[in-house]
């Protein structure tokens, strides 16, 4: 590291010489510990102690990377089930229209209640 001695010795005599001018309210130091206090009694909840837990591993980008690659191939496989479902039973509306349009029979058949 180059340690510059002209240029830090001004600049050390100046924090040698500066002094903070403001003082703390009344009683502040009261108030930090019953806050302290405070966050220390009361329980944490589980929502909070989740996020928590996930915003110290979103930290990682593995993590992070892992988690985005699973919730994407998990919405991937459920699209995957939800469209041949749909498929399935637009699949099975044609049949049932195709066949009651060659076989006027067709619907009494399917429904032998209706008159």
């Amino acid at each position: 590291m180059n340690d510059n001695r002209e240029t830090s010795e001004p600049l050390r005599q100046l924090l040698h010489e500066w002094r903070v001018g403001s003082t703390a309210p009344p009683r502040f130091a009261e108030g930090v510990w019953r806050r302290i206090e405070r966050e220390q009694r009361t329980p944490e909840s589980p929502w909070k102690a989740l996020a928590g837990w996930f915003a110290l591993q979103f930290a990682r980008p593995a993590f992070a990377t892992v988690f985005v690659a699973v919730l994407l191939a998990g919405g991937l496989t459920a699209g995957v089930f939800q469209a041949q479902d749909k498929v399935e039973h637009a699949s099975a509306a044609q049949r049932s229209s195709y066949l009651r349009s060659v076989n006027p029979y067709f619907a009494a058949a399917q429904n032998p209640a209706a008159p």
